[in-house]
């Protein structure tokens, strides 16, 4: 009987496609097929941002070799649109949302769950954001105790912070990430 060596780390060849004028292909990382009907040949199977900051998964330029197969494998692009995931997590109100997984979820669930829900009511929150005061504040609390900041003089920062950060941004913009932007200002102007 032949005896296997198994190890508990496999390397993952990098697959570079190569989709040649014409041609169709299998993108082997989020199983689509590539049709290319340009002239040149075309690299699928990366992705990256293009001048206009919209997310491109193919290319003319021979793709660098820095792009990390084993995550992608583990945690996949699931191109969801925010308002399908605030169904699947079935958020109603943000409020009770909050409330509920303060205590019991990670920061990076809560932020992008909020984001979300940012995105999907945008318009609204640039005319009134004061809802979104009380909630990072709770967040700064549990998260972010390298801030000292006391409530009044959040609340004054936030509203500054907020207006420009709304009148700046709109809900196309692909990575919106309000409290990491709250956390590099509040970081910038006061020492932890």
């Amino acid at each position: 009987m032949n005896k296997v060596s198994l190890k508990d780390n496999r390397k993952i060849k990098k697959y570079i496609l190569k989709v040649k004028k014409n041609d169709i292909e299998l993108n082997p990382l989020i199983l689509k097929l590539y049709h290319n009907n340009t002239d040149d040949d075309i690299y699928i199977t990366t992705y990256f941002f293009d001048k206009n900051n919209e997310l491109r998964y193919d290319t003319k330029e021979k793709i660098n070799d820095n792009y990390d197969e084993k995550t992608f494998m583990l945690t996949p692009t699931l191109l969801l649109q925010s308002s399908e995931l605030l169904k699947i997590y079935d958020v109603k109100d943000i409020n009770e949302f909050i409330k509920f997984n303060l205590e019991n979820n990670y920061f990076s669930f809560i932020n992008r769950i909020l984001n979300c829900w940012i995105r999907e009511n945008f318009n609204d929150l640039k005319k009134n954001n004061n809802i979104l005061i009380s909630i990072y504040y709770k967040i700064f609390n549990k998260f972010f105790t390298n801030i000292n900041i006391n409530k009044k003089l959040f609340e004054k920062e936030c509203n500054i912070f907020f207006y420009k950060w709304f009148k700046n941004k709109n809900s196309e913009i692909f990575n919106i990430n309000l409290c990491n932007d709250l956390e590099k200002y509040l970081s910038n102007k006061y020492e932890s």
